[in-house]
């Protein structure tokens, strides 16, 4: 790299193709991070085994968030941090992702919307397709009624998918 370019991050916010002293340093990065967060590597996977221990990996991780959220006072779940979405309107994006990947594209629904869905931001708006941003769940509740479809799509054994 010529010493007056810098490196500038990418659209995914990521540096690449970083070249310290003629050496790639994007795999010593991705090593040390792997060491600090064992977790990583599993979310990677390249057999149905690695993705059902993928997945483990996700309820748990997923459980240790929502625990402590739910502790908290209601208001401040609905709280925008920095323009960012608040806790509850990223758990109705996530809920949103389920439906359109697990129940439309997975399971055929056509259409899978739940009225507390939320869509990322620049969707134009379709019919059939909720995007209240004022609706305010007064719970978490989220996420729980989807975690059932899961285990009809995953592989049960090491033969499958």
């Amino acid at each position: 790299m010529a010493r007056d370019r810098v490196p500038r991050p990418g659209p995914d916010r990521c540096l690449h193709n970083v070249v310290v002293n003629g050496v790639d340093i994007a795999p010593l990065v991705e090593a040390e991070l792997d060491r600090r967060e064992p977790g990583r590597v599993k979310m990677r996977p390249t057999d149905p085994a690695g993705y059902r221990a993928a997945w483990d990996l996700v309820e748990q991780l997923w459980d240790g968030t929502v625990a402590p959220a739910r502790t908290l006072d209601p208001t401040l779940l609905h709280e925008s941090v920095d323009g960012e979405w608040s806790f509850i309107e990223t758990l109705r994006h996530l809920a949103f992702a389920t439906d359109a990947w697990v129940r439309r594209a997975v399971l055929g629904d056509p259409a899978p919307w739940h009225p507390l869905d939320l869509p990322w931001d620049q969707m134009p708006d379709l019919p059939g397709i909720p995007r209240d941003r004022d609706v305010r769940p007064l719970t978490i509740v989220l996420g729980s009624d989807r975690r059932h479809l899961v285990p009809g799509i995953r592989p049960t054994s090491p033969q499958a998918g």
